[in-house]
Parts: structure tokens; C-alpha cells; sequence
């Protein structure tokens, strides 16, 4: 049987964007192990067959004792199970996954980058460091870097990897269409939705203030904040602020929701006015439940949004702007049905979750078919340096 180790920061990130993905790997006949920071989805996950295994791993600081300590405890954990692949998912388990697969006996490592972010946007500095941990990470023999969307590919491509064929594109995780459905819009008033963690490079003030110009422009409607806070997140807003904003009648704040479903068939328009993003599941399954979205006109969102055909896009950190496009969908159902059928259409076209885990499975299978001829070779040298 083979053996997959899922690396990702946090159970609840694992639970949104890798475990159908796992859960296919489990029905494919794998031994499938997480290693996560575990908050309260762990009994979620070994439901479907995936053993948890918790691991004292932060986001936010950098404690060198400490992550020294937690070094050490993944090379044993990874000498006791001996997985076939390694497949970590951001900053810290690709850097870490790198020591791990040169100290450990891995056939084969995906890193997965769900987008560049700031680093590459930022001063030159922050993109010499940045370039600097990546090229470190991504020089492991045998392995592959997936990204989400094309630009991040191009990045990739030019600088941050050496060998031909180790970037791949795979457009997110999936969307489950047929629990995702288009139903008809709701009466009432028109009801816009965002649904993310409460991050201001998410957007959320920019939403949050052409939200308040719509109402001065006598805009009926009612915002609809859905996600947590993120306290190991630097831009992360706190419960307080956002409770001072829901003191403004049409914004509500409902936290976390397991129910993006019926959340998405309650709504009218979702809009996610982001500064970078990787590719916004967030989106696909607002285009899945057939409504039309509002988003920044940046890499990842462009993958799946093609402005006035399934949705429409705005400058960053515009707020006038926002406020005009959300103003133009609030105002026309029809616009917004035309916007909602085309976003679905894309989303069953080519972003399904068994399309996209069908991606994963090739790459998972071509690496350890090489990994396994890299293992044979490298035994019958240990056989021939002993014979003689």
C-alpha cells in the first residue's frame, strides 16, 4: 500500500482545500497521514479514513529553540511512518519538507504555493529572501511544485525552480457541483455576501466602506460577513473592529459557517475585493451555486473571472469603483442571472474536484514511479559497493 503525508499549517485549511482531495487518495486504496496544527476538525478528518497527527506548529512567530525542537520531532515522526510522498501545503511545511525529504528516505515531494502573495510584490529585499527560501525548497530531487494560476506558473518558471517539467498548473482544489447547485434568488432585499477570513488584504475594509457608499447613494441592501478572525494572521482584523462595523444596520457578521451551501443559494452577489490571492475557492463555489461575483482584477482571480462575462472585476483598493460594479449587479437581477450561468458553466467545465484530484493522482503516481527506479538503483549500488 502506499503511503501519502499530507504537511499543512492548519486542520481547518485542510478541511476546505485538501480533504476531498485526501478522501479520494483513501478510496484509491492509500494510507493517507496529516500533520497539522489541530484546532477542532480532527475527528472530522479521521471519519474518513486519515490519520491526524497534531503538531506544534505556528504561522505567526519564529521562535528558533522551539522551531528547532519542532525539526526534530517531524524527522522522527517521518522516520517512524516512512511515507512514500510528502505533499506540503504553504510557507513553513515546504521549507520544512525540504529538510525533511534529504534527511528522510521520501520517494518523492509536492510543494504547493497557493499564491506568491506580497513577497514578490513588495521590496526588493523581502523578494531576495523570499526567492532565496523558495529556490531552497523547490531544489529537492524528485519533486514537483504546484501552483494555482498561470502567472504564479510564469514566476515560477523564471526563477524560483531548475529543472524542466518539476512546475505544475492545477487550478485549485475543486468545487463539489452537486453539492454546490444553482437555485433561484431568494426575495427581499438584495443581499451581498463575503466569505473569507476577516483579513484586510482580503479587501474587507475596501468592501466594508463601498458598502456604506451604496447605502449614502440609497442602494438598498444587506451585507452578509461570513469567516473567522485570524489572530496569526498580521492583517487579520479583530472581533472588535469588526463588531464596531455591525453596528451599522445592513452589515452583519455570522463568524464560520459549515453551511456555504445554503449560504450561497441565500445570497445575491459575492464579492471578494482581494490584493493577491492564488485561485479563491471562495469564488468557484460562489460559481457554482450559479450567482455572479465581484472581485479584484488580479492573478488567481483572473483564472476563473472574465469580466461582464461571469462576473466583474475592479482595481485594488479602489473603493469607488467596487462600490459602482457592486451598485450596477444590486440594481439589474437580470445581470446577474447572465453572470451566474456562465460562472457555472466554467466551474463544471473545468474546475470539478474529482477533474482536479484526478491531476493530483497522475503527478502523485508519476513521482513515485520515479522514486521507486531512484530507490532500486541506489540499492543495487549499495550491492555492488558490498561485493566488491
Amino acid at each position: 500500500m502506499n503511503k501519502i503525508a499530507y504537511f499543512v499549517t492548519e486542520d481547518w485549511t485542510f478541511v476546505e482545500h485538501r480533504l476531498d482531495l485526501a478522501k479520494r487518495m483513501v478510496q484509491e486504496g492509500w494510507d493517507v497521514l496529516l500533520l497539522t496544527r489541530v484546532s477542532r476538525y480532527r475527528d472530522v478528518i479521521e471519519k474518513e479514513g486519515i490519520r491526524v497527527i497534531p503538531i506544534p506548529l505556528s504561522r505567526k512567530r519564529l521562535n528558533p529553540l522551539k522551531e528547532f525542537f519542532l525539526l526534530l520531532f517531524l524527522i522522527r515522526v517521518f522516520n517512524r511512518e516512512k511515507p512514500d510522498l510528502l505533499h506540503a501545503v504553504g510557507l513553513k511545511p515546504n521549507v520544512y519538507g525540504a529538510v525533511i525529504v534529504r534527511l528522510c528516505r521520501i520517494k518523492g515531494a509536492i510543494f504547493s504555493v497557493a499564491g506568491f502573495g506580497t513577497a514578490f510584490s513588495s521590496n526588493r529585499f523581502l523578494k531576495s529572501c523570499a526567492t532565496r527560501i523558495y529556490r531552497f525548497s523547490f531544489s529537492v530531487e524528485n519533486s514537483a511544485v504546484i501552483v494555482q494560476n498561470k502567472e504564479d506558473f510564469r514566476l515560477l518558471s523564471a526563477d524560483l525552480i531548475a529543472r524542466r517539467g518539476q512546475g505544475v498548473l492545477i487550478r485549485g482544489s475543486g468545487v463539489d457541483t452537486t453539492r454546490f447547485q444553482p437555485a433561484p434568488e431568494r426575495s427581499g432585499v438584495p443581499t451581498l455576501l463575503f466569505a473569507s477570513r476577516m483579513l484586510r488584504d482580503k479587501g474587507l475594509l475596501e468592501l466594508l466602506e463601498a458598502s456604506c457608499q451604496l447605502i449614502r447613494w440609497n442602494i438598498a441592501h444587506r451585507l452578509i460577513l461570513v469567516g473567522r478572525c485570524d489572530p496569526d494572521n498580521p492583517t487579520s482584523l479583530t472581533e472588535e473592529e469588526i463588531k464596531i462595523w455591525t453596528r451599522q444596520p445592513h452589515i452583519e457578521w455570522w463568524g464560520y459557517r459549515d453551511d456555504m451551501d445554503d449560504i450561497f443559494r441565500g445570497c445575491h452577489i459575492v464579492a471578494l475585493p482581494s490584493y493577491h490571492e492564488g485561485l479563491p475557492k471562495v469564488l468557484l463555489e460562489a460559481m457554482a451555486s450559479g450567482r455572479a461575483v465581484v472581485a479584484t482584477d488580479i492573478p488567481g482571480i483572473r483564472e476563473v473571472v472574465d469580466h461582464e462575462h461571469n462576473g466583474l472585476l475592479v482595481p485594488v483598493r479602489d473603493v469607488h469603483a467596487l462600490a459602482s460594479a457592486l451598485q450596477m449587479l444590486l440594481i439589474s437581477p437580470e445581470l446577474r442571472a447572465r453572470l451566474g450561468r456562465a460562472g457555472r458553466e466554467i466551474v463544471e467545465k473545468g474546475f470539478g474536484v474529482e477533474f482536479l484530484a484526478d491531476e493530483h493522482l497522475k503527478l502523485y503516481r508519476r513521482l513515485l514511479a520515479v522514486g521507486e527506479s531512484e530507490i532500486r538503483i541506489e540499492e543495487l549500488r549499495e550491492h555492488d559497493t558490498r561485493l566488491r
